[in-house]
């Protein structure tokens, strides 16, 4: 998927695996809130008519509203950092020991 190709290279199309600290932190939390939102996802995008999707998004509005949140904020802090990723992040100040 697009995701896996910015992160580990996609030598085909000429884009190099991820090598910048910050940019990889980054795309940590865009893979973890991605996995929060494919979840609520899927369900709508596997069903079978478009009607049983239309009912099933209806019901997820509220869900899909908030998760999408964190989610375009982590992917809009991915896309800052790989245009131009200063290396003046300290990701291990937010883990514990």
């Amino acid at each position: 998927d697009s995701h896996s190709g910015i992160v580990l290279g996609a030598g085909w199309a000429g884009i190099p695996a991820l090598q910048e600290m910050c940019t990889l932190h980054q795309m940590r939390e865009v893979t973890w809130h991605w996995d929060s939102f494919k979840r609520i996802l899927e369900p709508v995008l596997t069903l079978n008519t478009i009607e049983e999707a239309q009912d099933a998004a209806s019901s997820a509005t509220q869900e899909i509203a908030y998760e999408s949140v964190p989610f375009y904020s982590a992917m809009a802090g991915a896309v800052v950092l790989f245009v131009d990723d200063p290396g003046t992040c300290t990701p291990l100040d937010g883990m514990e020991s």
